[in-house]
């Protein structure tokens, strides 16, 4: 089907208004931890202690990168990780439109 379903962690409690080519353009580089989620779970390993913001999101690469983020559903939440702890979030993805 071409449906690509991955989670980013990102440091801090940061605000994602909606999916763009702008904020992929501008936090791309800023994601410090990633999950293939395809069969509906992932996990993201080896954050330190701290804040972050989990995007998770899905789309088909068809047939261009901004119809696939138009037709998007994605949904963060925000995670507090400790020292030595696993952390578990369900995060119910939304339409982008």
């Amino acid at each position: 089907s071409g449906e690509v379903v991955q989670a980013q962690a990102f440091i801090g409690n940061l605000s994602i208004p909606a999916l763009t080519m702008d904020f992929f353009e501008q936090h791309q580089r800023d994601a410090i931890g990633y999950a293939d989620c395809g069969t509906g779970e992932g996990a993201i390993t080896g954050l330190e202690p701290g804040t972050y913001t989990i995007l998770v999101y899905s789309m088909t690469a068809r047939p261009s990168p901004e119809d696939a983020l138009a037709n998007a559903k994605w949904g963060t939440a925000v995670v507090d990780v400790q020292q030595n702890q696993d952390v578990s979030v369900a995060i119910s993805l939304r339409s982008q439109r």
